[in-house]
């Protein structure tokens, strides 16, 4: 995928906001047609299944998305100028590319001079096929965004 313009960006969240609900909507359609108790309890299960992989897939696409459309505009701004969490990405591929010493021999040139940034285009966004909090913690800080905002979410220990 390669995600150069805000358009096509928009355009790939909305393909995938609009697929999706039209299976949401189709299934609750389905749930509330059926009339037999048994059946029923079946359907509304799947139905909660759906909506799990459908909310986990959408996190982890659209995570994906922005971060390579991101990616795509890093001729426009230097490392300066990205935020921290971009800046973090590029860090860890190198870190994972590179012998252990060389990488820290390596980290003081790295925040003095103004490199090249190599953000990682496809496959960033990791739910571990098990979308709790704190892996949609992990996912909202990697791409840059508040927490605040669903901390009401969030299951109280």
């Amino acid at each position: 995928m390669k995600l150069r313009h805000v358009s096509e960006f928009v355009d790939y969240l909305n393909e995938e906001w609009s697929w999706r609900f039209h299976e949401l909507t189709t299934m609750k359609l389905f749930i509330q047609k059926e009339k037999k108790e048994q059946k029923s309890s079946l359907y509304n299960r799947s139905g909660v299944l759906l909506l799990y992989a459908h909310w986990e897939g959408f996190i982890k696409k659209t995570g994906d998305a922005y971060i390579n459309f991101v990616s795509y505009q890093k001729n426009t701004h230097g490392r300066s100028k990205l935020a921290s969490n971009f800046v973090a990405l590029d860090i860890i591929q190198i870190y994972e590319r590179m012998p252990k010493p060389d990488f820290f021999y390596m980290l003081p040139n790295y925040f003095m001079t103004d490199p090249q940034i190599d953000i990682p285009r496809n496959g960033v966004v990791s739910t571990k096929s098990n979308l709790n909090f704190k892996r949609f913690k992990n996912v909202v800080n990697l791409l840059g965004l508040d927490i605040v905002d669903f901390r009401i979410y969030e299951k109280k220990n």
